[in-house]
């Protein structure tokens, strides 16, 4: 009778030619991973940098307190529930490059940390010592709140709450094992004076503070060829360079009327400049009206200009979180080129955002029209799960 590894040895002897030609037709990134653990000859030839460009994962609403997270794939339509025990406790921040940003609540010192879904690599940051935070608000691991005794008045924050805690905003420039070796953090929202930033190296002891010279504090920042862009509610723009000194400076300035949400969006070629307006209903209600893109041209002088698209991209956005990931969506099966992705409902009509089966939404930049997304999978009964995030995987 034939050994075992004779058996399977056809298997791993197949031509180079054949296996590139497997793994190029591969769009899922789930069957890239399983192709990987196939045997050492299969996970060499797809290397860790090969994992296909996909639509980021839909992880859903979830309860810190559990180590079970659900994740919603758009490509396959299907929930998935993975069991994730580095997320015990642990806010995610943002998601960027494959690694989620981690705030740890139930750390005294609210220890922040990168972490790799997939290889479960995990990065410590600088500590916090010096962030603005309400500081009379400790988590209470027991009772999976926020507790606060002061001048002799107990409160309760549920998790859902972390913002008006912790209202720290986070952006990731680059994977943290780009072959440069370059990966920063910038954090908004972070110290006493909020125009100014706090932005660190990976594998730095401490965070630097950088000065946005903005006029007001920033709404949204990107990394973009190797700088950070901030932008202010007055449409003021300033750049800092992702190297020491990390000094920065403001470069132009959009005159809007009427005044509208800002939020950056770092595409393959460009940084687009989003402007989401706000409409007044006959009800008193707002609705989320329509989307204005700008390309910011950041040579000199720098300057904007109206687009009609966004770059042949899609956009992943998580409104609550300020995430806005941008993938080309020509190169990816089933991804709607110049959509905006939203994790929850767009409108955020207190009918959708109470109902119990979770929706996301789809809105053609270019024409308005907005769909409704049904993921199928019906929210636990409580009103203090925490926020939905797009995440894109990455094997390194």
């Amino acid at each position: 009778m034939a050994s075992v590894d004779a058996r399977q040895s056809p298997w791993t002897n197949l031509p180079t030619d054949l296996m590139k030609l497997l793994i190029k037709k591969m769009t899922e990134p789930s069957d890239y991973i399983r192709f990987r653990c196939v045997c050492s000859a299969w996970r060499s030839a797809a290397t860790r940098f090969g994992l296909p460009q996909h639509i980021p994962l839909l992880m859903l609403p979830y309860d810190a307190a559990s180590e079970a997270r659900h994740v919603f794939s758009l490509s396959t339509n299907k929930v998935h529930t993975v069991f994730v025990p580095e997320l015990v406790n642990k806010i995610i921040l943002t998601a960027s490059h494959g690694w989620l940003v981690l705030l740890d609540v139930a750390a005294p010192d609210a220890a922040l940390s990168l972490l790799n879904p997939v290889t479960r690599d995990r990065i410590q940051l600088p500590p916090t010592n010096d962030f603005y935070r309400l500081s009379d608000f400790v988590f209470s691991p027991d009772r999976n709140r926020f507790l606060s005794r002061r001048y002799g008045e107990s409160r309760a924050k549920g998790l859902d709450k972390y913002s008006h805690v912790y209202p720290w905003q986070v952006v990731l420039s680059s994977n943290p094992f780009s072959i440069d070796g370059k990966c920063f953090v910038m954090i908004r929202d972070c110290y006493f004076n909020d125009r100014n930033a706090a932005v660190c190296k990976v594998g730095d002891d401490a965070w630097t503070v950088v000065e946005s010279n903005l006029p007001e504090p920033p709404l949204s920042m990107a990394c973009h060829n190797g700088h950070f862009y901030m932008i202010d509610m007055e449409g003021n723009v300033s750049v800092c360079k992702a190297e020491a000194p990390f000094e920065s400076g403001r470069i132009h300035s959009l005159q809007m009327e009427p005044y509208g949400t800002f939020f950056f969006v770092a595409a393959t070629r460009e940084l687009l400049l989003f402007v989401q307006f706000e409409e007044e209903t006959d009800d008193d209600r707002y609705e989320k009206g329509r989307f204005d893109v700008f390309k910011l041209r950041l040579r000199k002088p720098p300057a904007s200009s109206w687009a009609k698209e966004v770059d042949g991209h899609a956009l992943f956005r998580s409104e609550q979180l300020n995430q806005n990931l941008a993938v080309p969506a020509a190169e990816i099966p089933g991804c709607r080129v110049d959509c905006i992705y939203f994790s929850d409902p767009f409108d955020f009509s207190h009918e959708r955002v109470e109902n119990s089966i979770h929706e996301i939404d789809m809105l053609d930049v270019k024409t308005g029209n907005c769909e409704h997304l049904p993921c199928g999978w019906r929210k636990m009964p409580s009103r203090e799960l925490l926020r939905s995030v797009w995440v894109q995987l990455s094997l390194f």
